[in-house]
């Protein structure tokens, strides 16, 4: 008999072992849904198989993410190191530079893709260790990635390798922020100046940590006279007029260099953008 209850005991650890899932099997809070939600049949049968879940075009653009924090979608890596080959040497922090081919690629790239992809969006998620209020706040990261062709790209041959390159849009906020080493401006969605002195002994909870709220002292005497709203430059990026543009909805767009990526400096498209409104548009003739 006490043989018996013993290899029940052990059934019911079992049991419970394998109903635990580990924390990050859920969908994350949203504002919507401020509390993690269990996973639906879809997405727990894709976990456990490793495929792809199956969405129709209605549940497309919902943002779902599998991750309880949501932060581990905008993490920032701190394990740079400019002299090492090694895979976790991810990007720069200061210029956020990264340079490397692509060796592990799944499945087959095809012969005729040729081109280079340019993308854009928040990279840079503080200053001097403490972490924006909101990711939107965040200055931008634009990465490319050349595609070559002629090749299935699964051979050692250098000259058919895709090439991955990043770099941060400096701005001239971005440049001013990492020189005094803290919030200079106005974020969008909430980052902003504090006074020097009084947040002088406020902790930093790091990139990937929520920042300690500063007091409301701080935020008035820091943001007094103060309304000039950051230039994050990373809502977007396009080619145009032989141009290479990082874009921002309240700010002037900025030219890239297309083969190293580093910033040239605000454009005004010969004048036709202005800096206070920089989506509108003057002097320009209607279609007949």
């Amino acid at each position: 008999k006490k043989k018996k209850k013993k290899k029940k005991k052990k059934k019911k650890k079992k049991e419970n072992k394998k109903d635990s899932n580990p924390e990050y099997w859920k969908i994350a809070p949203s504002l919507l849904y401020p509390e993690a939600r269990p996973l639906t049949p879809a997405l727990q049968e894709a976990l456990e198989t490793n495929t792809h879940p199956v969405e129709s075009q209605e549940e497309l653009g919902y943002g779902i993410s599998l991750l309880c924090d949501w932060r581990e979608n905008w993490y920032t890596y701190d394990n740079y190191d400019n002299e090492s080959s090694s895979s976790n040497s991810v990007i720069d922090p200061e210029t956020g530079h990264a340079e490397y081919d692509c060796d592990e690629i799944e499945g087959i790239v095809p012969h005729d893709l040729v081109g280079t992809l340019y993308r854009n969006g928040p990279g840079k998620f503080g200053v001097n260790g403490e972490r924006v209020q909101h990711v939107l706040d965040a200055d931008a990261l634009v990465y490319k990635l050349e595609f070559p062709g002629g090749s299935n790209h699964n051979n050692n041959n250098n000259k058919n390798k895709i090439r991955f390159r990043s770099r941060f849009v400096e701005t001239q906020h971005f440049r001013e922020e990492r020189s005094a080493n803290r919030f200079l401006y106005r974020g969008t969605f909430g980052t902003g100046p504090t006074s020097e002195t009084l947040d002088m002994r406020r902790p930093k909870n790091g990139l990937n940590t929520d920042p300690i709220e500063p007091s409301t002292l701080s935020k008035i005497v820091g943001g007094a006279f103060n309304t000039n709203i950051k230039n994050s430059a990373n809502t977007q990026i396009i080619s145009f007029g032989g141009k290479l543009l990082a874009l921002f909805e309240a700010g002037l767009p900025h030219r890239l260099d297309p083969d190293t990526l580093e910033t040239l400096g605000e454009d005004t498209m010969g004048g036709t953008l202005k800096s206070a409104l920089p989506v509108k548009l003057e002097n320009v003739p209607e279609e007949a």
